[in-house]
């Protein structure tokens, strides 16, 4: 499902938790042999597809949304002990039904600037930039409608906005713009729903947060969702995949490895203005080249060396603490 790159934290998640806590009463407790047969959890007279049912239609049927959101790797060594993250990758997402919108994709480097891409329709121009394509500045008309197609008619955005399946990278935008007739990802298989015990997040800006707690097994690996039980909206994706890992960093050991998406700043249905879906100006590029489709730069002439005696390892994670809204953010 995930579309491995070692740039980027893809793929799948995490904590085999208790078998969800539900609200309901047994009637009586179901032997191995009658637990397929037995009465779905239920948390708040909702089932697991119920409440993934109600997420998919608050995304679908929004007519504007607004949030940021950042993902990492999140990873404990058996040396120390020590829960540490590395460098977040930004996302935020606007739009505006139906050609509005503005999407940000962004790698953190260590003593550099920010890597990634932007791009912004008001409803009259598209605009993006690629920031290792700099100065070019692509501009053409923004398309009618907004679908996971016109948001990125260009090959060379399209890859740098979205290295990976757009699920993998931006769930709530496979959501927002959905695919066709193609069912939605998280009820791809509604069998593979479980729920877990409800908790709570806390966010730097307000009190705790009542979540519903959404399981997704996949064939990768099983995924865990955190739904505002009020607004049934995502506040977080946690995914831990050992598969994913090992091939990352074949050479580490840990004893806990999860990718961990945060959302912040929600908002469903909130006025707008032309303004909020334009393209900023980045930093260090004031003289720009309009262009009407990206060009790569062009390669450099290959020069003849001496094999290196030993290859280069897999990238190793950041010995990077968690930062003080990663830790305002861990469940009670």
């Amino acid at each position: 499902m995930w579309n491995l790159r070692s740039s980027i934290a893809c793929s799948t998640l995490v904590l085999l938790g208790a078998f969800c806590a539900g609200c309901g009463e047994k009637s009586q407790q179901p032997s191995e042999n009658s637990a397929e047969a037995s009465e779905p959890e239920r948390q708040d007279g909702m089932t697991a597809v119920e409440i993934m049912q109600k997420v998919v239609a608050v995304y679908r049927e929004a007519d504007s949304y607004m949030d940021n959101a950042e993902y990492a790797e999140h990873f404990i060594r058996p040396t120390d002990g020590v829960m540490r993250q590395t460098p977040p990758t930004t996302l935020s997402v606007r739009l505006q039904r139906p050609n509005r919108f503005l999407i940000t994709h962004m790698r953190t480097i260590i003593d550099a600037p920010p890597q990634g891409a932007i791009v912004a329709s008001d409803g009259s121009r598209l605009e993006a930039v690629v920031t290792n394509l700099a100065p070019q500045r692509l501009r053409v008309d923004a398309p009618e409608v907004a679908n996971l197609q016109t948001v990125a008619p260009d090959p060379i955005l399209r890859e740098a906005l979205f290295p990976g399946p757009i699920p993998d990278i931006f769930p709530q935008l496979a959501l927002l713009l959905p695919d066709g007739e193609k069912a939605p990802w998280p009820l791809e298989d509604p069998r593979a729903l479980v729920l877990l015990p409800p908790k709570k997040i806390k966010t730097p800006s307000q009190d705790a947060i009542d979540c519903y707690r959404v399981q997704l097994r996949t064939d990768e690996g099983p995924q865990v969702m955190w739904i505002h039980k009020e607004t049934f909206v995502f506040l977080r994706i946690e995914i831990a995949n050992e598969k994913i890992q090992k091939h990352l960093y074949p050479d580490q050991e840990f004893t806990e490895f999860t990718w961990q998406f945060n959302f912040f700043d929600v908002a469903v249905d909130i006025t707008t203005s032309k303004d909020m879906f334009r393209l900023p100006s980045l930093e260090g590029q004031n003289e720009e080249e309009m262009v009407d489709a990206f060009r790569q730069p062009p390669a450099e002439p290959e020069v003849e060396a001496n094999p290196p005696e030993a290859t280069e390892g897999a990238e190793q994670p950041a010995d990077t603490e968690p930062s003080t809204d990663e830790a305002e953010q861990r469940e009670e």
